[in-house]
C-alpha cells in the first residue's frame, strides 16, 4: 500500500474510533443529563412520537443514530465515478460478498460507501484486503472533503448540550443552565449549583 493510501486509511479509521468512544460516552451522558434536567421541561399535552418511516418503529423521542445519520447525509456522491474507483469497488465487492464467503455488515459499508461518494472508507477498505489504489488530484479532493465530514461530525456530536455538560468547564455548565432556563421558564441554578 502506497504511503498516500496508508496515511488516509489510518486517518479514517482513528476518525472511526473516536465516533465509536464519543457515541458510547454519549450513551451514558445522556442518562445523567436526563436525570438531572428532564424534569424541568414540560411534557407536551399531545404525546410526541417518532416513528420510523421504513420499519415501522415508534419512539418517545428521535434515537440519537438517525441524528448521527442525519450528519452522515453530508456526504455527496461521486458526480462521475472514474473507472478506478469503480473497478475498486468491484475488487471489494467480490472480497466482500457474503456469497464469496465475505462479511455481510463489510459489504454493506462498502456499497453505501460507494454510493454516497465516501471514497476515504473505500480506500480503507483497499487497505484492509491489501488492494492498491493510485490517488488522484480529484480523488484527493474527495478524500478531504469525506474526512472534512468526519471531522465536522464530530464536532457536532462534541457542540450538544448533553456531551457539554458531561465534559465542559463550569463556565460551560453555567451557560447551559442559563440555556435550559431560557428554554424552560424555570429556576433551576440554585438546584444545580452543586452539580457544577
Amino acid at each position: 500500500m502506497n504511503k498516500k493510501l496508508k496515511k488516509y486509511s489510518h486517518k479514517f479509521n482513528y476518525l472511526q474510533i473516536e465516533e465509536e468512544e464519543i457515541n458510547e460516552d454519549l450513551v451514558g451522558y445522556k442518562v445523567e443529563f436526563d436525570n438531572i434536567f428532564s424534569k424541568y421541561f414540560d411534557k407536551p399535552e399531545v404525546e410526541e412520537v417518532w416513528v420510523n418511516e421504513k420499519t415501522g418503529e415508534v419512539r418517545e423521542e428521535e434515537p440519537l443514530d438517525k441524528i448521527i445519520d442525519d450528519i452522515d447525509d453530508e456526504f455527496i456522491p461521486f458526480e462521475e465515478r472514474s473507472g478506478d474507483i469503480k473497478k475498486l469497488y468491484k475488487k471489494l465487492s467480490i472480497k466482500t460478498h457474503p456469497d464469496k464467503g465475505g462479511k455481510v455488515e463489510e459489504f454493506q459499508r462498502i456499497s453505501r460507501a460507494y454510493s454516497e461518494g465516501n471514497l476515504v472508507e473505500l480506500l480503507y477498505f483497499a487497505g484492509e484486503y491489501e488492494l492498491d489504489f493510485e490517488v488522484n488530484p480529484t480523488d484527493e479532493e474527495i478524500i478531504k472533503e469525506n474526512l472534512l465530514t468526519m471531522e465536522k461530525k464530530l464536532d457536532t456530536l462534541r457542540s450538544t448540550l448533553i456531551w457539554v455538560w458531561n465534559t465542559g468547564t463550569k463556565e460551560a455548565k453555567m451557560n447551559i443552565v442559563k440555556q435550559i432556563e431560557d428554554l424552560t421558564g424555570h429556576s433551576i441554578i440554585d438546584e444545580v449549583e452543586s452539580l457544577l
